[in-house]
């Protein structure tokens, strides 16, 4: 087994999507511990700071006149292999990327990307995110026959490849040049609809959340009928997830959502910012923080469902899974008062001590911790001292930090006590959480309880064969595990549902 620290043994798989003269950048990444309280979210940055990085430990290039990079550009073009002088087909260039990818050739396997592929995407970040994949997935055995598909100006390629450990599908997109314009790998799955959905009691209709530039798209289920009904907002943790917090095959939110809405309870998911606008994230990069991320999306969604004629506006509950659940006093604080709040395997300690435990849980996975690994534990400590160090400030290189994510992230978190805020707040709380997930964990639950204890109206539930994403399993889990098709165990829909419908007189 390997880890990379900057990457967490990701799949890194950038798209980019072209629409008219507007462009719009989506960054998909999965990492070993996909669904990873904090983690992926925080990824999100590796990939965009990977350049920046690079340009602050290298001294600046002086710049080639025009007509001299001109000519270069000239020879380079006369230079193509012979196959590009022949226009080679989408299908055979994708086939082209796996094969050499493979055979560990990322500087041949990346030179048909793009220009913002080529940049965001270089040789080096192609070998982790290879590295990733059979770390998670073991080796290469082979790959299916591709399947082409024209989508507007661009094509799309799908090849299903065989890992010794598991299937995935690769989807390259090209663009009207036949350069490669984006990369995904998928867990192969089908979403199934767990068995307490019932589609006959609820409807659907799709809504915005916030204004301005910066609306985000999501889906609002409502019982049927025209009473006023409780309403839930659902916050993802971190990632650019969608509005089902997708992982693999398996859509916790879709789940929650249309559970809840069978049992007569209205509940609004939506794109996350980082996902529905990830360029507006990495141009700010420097002031984002998770207020930009999380909070202030959250309650936009608040004052949605406050608006809503067929919700009630005195019974609003948020329900915050993982980085969500964190954030619940930050999103109690800035949004319109709500009735009540639901931590779903929410985090109680700073984050940078969740990714060193985390890094160490994934190295011992296999019962041996090489001195690879080791000595990229000890960089990873050596990043969280960095976070606590007095000395912290915006000047701070990313590249010193965890994840490599910009100083302004972790100033903004530090002194942050969600339990103890938690104590103060009036609403109510419920608290879940699974007894095999190893992201977040007892001791985290535990923190809630003492920050909350004394509170009027705090409701706390364990399950023990449940992992991160509230589904069930047996024995310790692991970050494949979150790829099997699931769904968010029945008892989870039913005690929140449950708790909602019969508050404390």
């Amino acid at each position: 087994m390997q880890i990379s620290v900057h990457g967490f043994e990701m799949f890194l798989i950038i798209t980019k999507f072209l629409k008219g003269p507007q462009m719009r950048f989506s960054l998909f990444i999965s990492s070993r511990v996909a669904g990873s309280v904090f983690l992926q979210a925080l990824l999100l940055f590796f990939a965009f700071t990977n350049r920046s990085l690079a340009q602050e430990e290298q001294a600046p290039q002086t710049p080639q006149p025009k007509k001299e990079a001109a000519k270069i550009a000239t020879e380079q073009s006369e230079n193509d292999a012979p196959e590009l002088k022949k226009k080679a087909e989408p299908k055979e260039l994708a086939v082209r990327l796996i094969d050499l990818s493979v055979q560990g050739k990322f500087d041949e396997a990346t030179e048909h990307f793009d220009f913002v592929m080529s940049q965001l995407l270089p040789p080096v970040a192609m070998k982790q995110t290879w590295a990733g994949i059979t770390a998670q997935y073991g080796n290469y055995v082979e790959h299916g026959e591709p399947v082409v598909e024209d989508i507007a100006e661009s094509t799309l390629v799908r090849i299903p490849c065989k890992f010794e450990r598991g299937s995935l599908e690769a989807r390259v997109s090209f663009n009207s040049k036949n350069k490669i314009q984006g990369f995904f790998l998928t867990a192969l799955g089908t979403y199934h609809s767990p068995s307490y959905v019932d589609t006959n009691k609820f409807e659907a209709e799709e809504v915005e959340v916030g204004g301005g530039l910066m609306k985000l798209p999501g889906t609002l289920t409502i019982p049927k009928g025209e009473g006023k009904f409780p309403g839930v907002v659902l916050v993802q943790g971190s990632g650019p997830s969608d509005r089902d917090e997708t992982v693999g095959p398996n859509k916790p939110f879709r789940d929650i959502a249309e559970g809840l809405s069978s049992q007569g309870v209205a509940v609004v998911r939506y794109e996350k910012r980082t996902k529905q606008f990830p360029l507006m994230a990495v141009l700010s990069l420097s002031s984002f923080t998770v207020h930009e991320e999380t909070v202030h999306d959250a309650a936009e969604a608040v004052a949605l469902l406050k608006k809503h004629p067929r919700i009630d506006p005195d019974q609003i509950y948020v329900v915050g899974h993982s980085l969500g659940g964190w954030m619940l006093p930050r999103i109690y604080e800035a949004s319109q008062p709500v009735k009540g709040l639901v931590s779903l395997a929410g985090s109680a300690r700073p984050l940078e001590d969740l990714i060193l435990e985390q890094v160490h849980y994934l190295a011992e996975t296999d019962g041996n911790v090489t001195d690879e690994e080791k000595e990229q534990l000890e960089k990873v400590r050596e990043q969280v001292q960095q976070v606590k160090a007095e000395d912290l400030s915006k000047k701070t290189l990313s590249s010193k930090l965890p994840l490599s994510i910009a100083p302004a992230y972790w100033l903004d978190l530090r002194g942050y006590d969600a339990p103890k805020l938690a104590r103060n707040i009036p609403a109510r709380w419920l608290m879940l959480q699974g007894e095999r997930d190893y992201q977040v964990i007892d001791k985290d639950l535990s923190a809630w309880e003492a920050g909350l204890k004394g509170h009027a109206d705090v409701t706390i539930k364990r399950y023990p064969k449940l992992n991160h994403l509230f589904m069930a399993g047996e024995g310790p889990c692991r970050p494949a595990e979150y790829f099997k098709e699931a769904n968010v165990d029945e008892a989870v829909i039913r005690d929140i549902a449950q708790w909602i419908q019969t508050p404390k007189p």
